[in-house]
């Protein structure tokens, strides 16, 4: 078993945490979605792209180390947060079941719940395809052409590909030696 929780980077915290009844929900900020929490807020439940509270269970100041993957540190280092989160509690997992870096992994898989919403990345890499998205139903619209600017973002250019293209299961998957099926399952609302 592995797991990272919010004020818990591992089981026993998060079981010592239990016991002590701690609230560890916290209020939204910049560093968990990547902008201002304000940008996404709207009271109003059942808005479209539309978040109707800031208060959350949220995983932060977790410390990520990349060194031990097969998979070179300095990518993984600039990888968005759900994936080091996912690679740091596959490895939990692995290490507490004794098959870390172990061979047999070559024939396993990995199958990955993965929860859609805003982080640091994922909202700057999405932003010109939302951005494109709102020009062409403008124009179809109300026939015009109306220039939509996306918002500015400064996501690593090196690892533009890997965030679209690897989804954290294959990352997962090829950072931890597991050469069987990898799936992220989507989060649904």
């Amino acid at each position: 078993m592995g797991g990272l929780f919010p004020g818990s980077a591992t089981l026993d915290e998060f079981w010592k945490n239990l016991l002590e009844n701690r609230d560890l929900v916290s209020q939204s900020d910049d560093e968990v979605f990547g902008a201002s929490p304000s940008v996404f807020y709207d009271e109003e439940k059942g808005k479209l792209d539309k978040c109707y509270a800031l208060r959350g269970g949220y995983v932060k100041n977790f410390q990520f180390d990349p060194e031990g993957y097969q998979l070179p540190a300095e990518l993984l280092e600039k990888q968005d947060s759900q994936f080091k989160w996912s690679l740091y509690v596959a490895q939990e997992a692995l290490k507490h079941s004794g098959y870390w870096k172990n061979e047999k992994l070559e024939s396993c898989g990995v199958i990955l719940g993965n929860l859609s919403f805003p982080t640091r990345y994922s909202r700057q890499i999405f932003s010109p395809v939302y951005a494109e998205m709102a020009k062409e139903i403008t124009a179809e619209l109300t026939g015009e052409i109306v220039d939509i600017s996306n918002a500015n973002t400064n996501y690593p250019a090196e690892i533009e590909n890997t965030l679209l293209t690897n989804a954290p299961a294959a990352l997962v998957a090829q950072a931890v030696g597991l050469k069987g099926m990898h799936y992220s399952l989507p989060s649904r609302r």
